[in-house]
């Protein structure tokens, strides 16, 4: 049997080694919200981060297999070994903002890499340091152009299992810049996870359950 290497060892880890954390959440998410429709222009931006990486590869996968087909252009928009070109990909290239790029290539949706544990960074780090309960959503209207639709394919993946997956196919782990209240909240959240495992899943759930009538109105000046 001849042996896989490189760009077609990684796409055959997403669906065979890491099938169960990383290719059924991505499927799981873009289903259940829609995240992709037959003739959708999507594009995605390689940023140099491993969670951008694989948000393109899966994203690549489901472009080969998808029963409603739809367009991906993807945007090499970062360097080093995580880069369209280290990675095998063919991209345009993204020297600005990748919400611009993706729009000149005329795309209605930009993939964003933005995961679970995202989510639950960002409400936990909102509560503890910033005293708001907020979140982000699986797909929203582009700050900058209503025209353009932000999707999280990552929506349901846990960082961890990205880590994972680079570890496995002996890609640098490059992290994305956050807040410092994410970075406290994934501190704790670290802590936590030693004795409650599924804290992370717990937190992300209930951001999808809010009982919006047990909550009091908001606080003044």
């Amino acid at each position: 049997m001849r042996e896989i290497t490189g760009k077609a060892a990684m796409e055959r880890s997403l669906v065979k080694r890491f099938r169960k954390e990383l290719w059924q959440p991505f499927i799981a998410a873009c289903k259940r919200w829609r995240l992709v429709t037959a003739g959708d222009r999507i594009a995605v931006a390689l940023d140099g981060t491993a969670a951008a990486a694989v948000n393109c590869l899966l994203l690549l996968e489901l472009a080969r297999h998808s029963d409603e087909p739809f367009s991906l252009a993807v945007l090499d928009a970062g360097g080093g070994p995580l880069s369209a070109g280290e990675l095998g990909i063919d991209a345009l290239p993204c020297p600005g903002e990748p919400a611009a790029a993706a729009r000149e290539w005329g795309a209605n949706r930009l993939a964003v890499p933005d995961c679970m544990s995202d989510v639950t960074e960002t409400v936990f780090g909102g509560m503890l340091y910033e005293g708001t309960l907020r979140a982000f959503l699986p797909l929203e209207p582009a700050p900058a152009d209503p025209a353009l639709t932000l999707i999280r394919p990552l929506y349901c993946v846990e960082r961890r299992d990205i880590l994972a997956f680079c570890r496995y196919n002996a890609l640098p782990y490059a992290p994305r810049p956050d807040s410092e209240a994410k970075r406290k909240a994934r501190a704790l959240l670290d802590e936590m996870r030693a004795a409650s495992p599924n804290v992370e899943i717990s937190i992300f759930r209930a951001a999808h359950q809010v009982h919006v009538d047990t909550f009091p109105r908001p606080l003044g000046p």
